[in-house]
């Protein structure tokens, strides 16, 4: 099962989860992050029969690795709806994650 990780109430998970991030930044991946508004968040999390998310990776017209979100019912059936296309980090890193304990 996923973890909700806040570094106020569990600060030894939020070490775990930023290394996971150092360590896929140090393999020297083209695209570290990637962007997506609480607005069109809370448009996929209103998909009708919305039970769960799938994040997919994948490749833009750009060839830059890329993240795609896909509305699931709660077998994680497809429901049709995604959301992709986010600023990606780098060029646009606003702000990047705080990677100090």
């Amino acid at each position: 099962m996923a973890k909700l990780i806040t570094t106020s109430e569990h600060p030894e998970a939020f070490s775990e989860a930023t290394n996971y991030v150092k360590k896929y930044q140090a393999e020297g991946h083209e695209v570290h992050s990637q962007f997506f508004t609480a607005e069109t968040l809370k448009k996929l999390l209103e998909t009708e029969n919305f039970g769960g998310l799938k994040i997919h990776h994948g490749r833009d017209g750009e060839n830059l690795h890329t993240l795609v979100l896909e509305a699931t019912d709660e077998d994680g059936g497809s429901l049709g709806t995604y959301v992709c296309d986010g600023p990606l980090c780098p060029p646009n890193c606003i702000p990047p994650i705080k990677l100090d304990d």
